[in-house]
């Protein structure tokens, strides 16, 4: 059971409405809590949301502990954030798993950024910098994100290395670079432990919305069903390498094609 703390939306695949399809699709029983709702990405040019307010994620995530679940929660998936609020209920409802369940697997996707620009309140950056990463088993920010933690500007796969040996320093967990531009090819780069994994794939459409909420799934999803670190990364590449080859616009990911393939390979 993984249980997912992320953005909505009613059309396309963005934060839950990415990671949800792809751990069922994986097989993986799945919960959700959505920091906010939305009709669609904001690239679209809609304008009404529903944000989740910190004390009421407080108050679900105190009920959700004394629920009587026979299936084990192994993971949270972290996403999106509207407030710094937010953040730091959802630290500590972690930090209270945690408490119980020491080695449980927690994957902060560092929704913050992309091409060069913050799109959130840096306090919400500073909240997930300081309160979720260093809870973090599994880290997964893209190039933007990683060039803005690490402190180094990142262009090409070798900066991502030193960037991501950097973070590791820092963090005891596994971090992987997501969308990582060199010349015409597009990599995912790992650090785990001092070994370094790629998985690389001709460069297409740049940066397609929920592509990296995908990515995230794909991977923990992998992950917690046994496979290698470079088995699950090249699984989660291959598969949102493959969506993104199908989508017709970067605003809508091409969610069909993963699920259809995942299908294929379950037969």
């Amino acid at each position: 059971m993984i249980l997912s703390i992320q953005s909505n939306v009613i059309y396309g695949h963005v934060g839950n409405a990415a990671s949800l399809p792809m751990y069922h699709a994986c097989g993986i029983a799945a919960e959700h809590l959505d920091t906010v709702r939305l009709a669609a990405h904001p690239g679209y040019g809609t304008s009404a949301r529903d944000v989740t307010s910190a004390d009421i994620m407080s108050a679900l995530f105190s009920d959700y502990l004394s629920l009587p679940i026979d299936e084990p929660l192994q993971a949270v998936h972290t996403g999106y954030f509207v407030t710094k609020e937010q953040v730091t209920a959802t630290a500590n409802f972690i930090r209270k798993l945690k408490e119980q369940t020491p080695d449980m697997a927690i994957l902060v996707d560092p929704v913050f950024g992309d091409k060069g620009r913050i799109y959130v309140a840096e306090d919400v950056v500073e909240a997930i910098t300081n309160e979720l990463l260093p809870q973090a088993s599994i880290i997964t920010p893209n190039q933007f994100e990683l060039s803005y933690l690490a402190g180094n500007e990142v262009s090409h796969a070798k900066d991502a290395e030193e960037a991501l040996d950097k973070m590791a320093q820092r963090y005891d967990a596994m971090i992987i670079a997501t969308g990582v531009l060199d010349a015409d090819r597009v990599q995912d780069i790992a650090i785990c432990g001092d070994v370094f994994y790629h998985h690389e794939a001709p460069a297409l459409i740049s940066g397609v919305s929920g592509a990296g909420d995908a990515f995230s799934a794909l991977f923990l999803a992998s992950y917690l069903s046994g496979k290698s670190p470079k088995d699950a990364l090249d699984t989660a590449s291959s598969l949102t390498h493959h969506m993104v080859k199908n989508s017709k616009s970067p605003l809508t990911l091409n969610m069909a094609s993963g699920l259809s393939k995942i299908a294929g390979r379950r037969d």
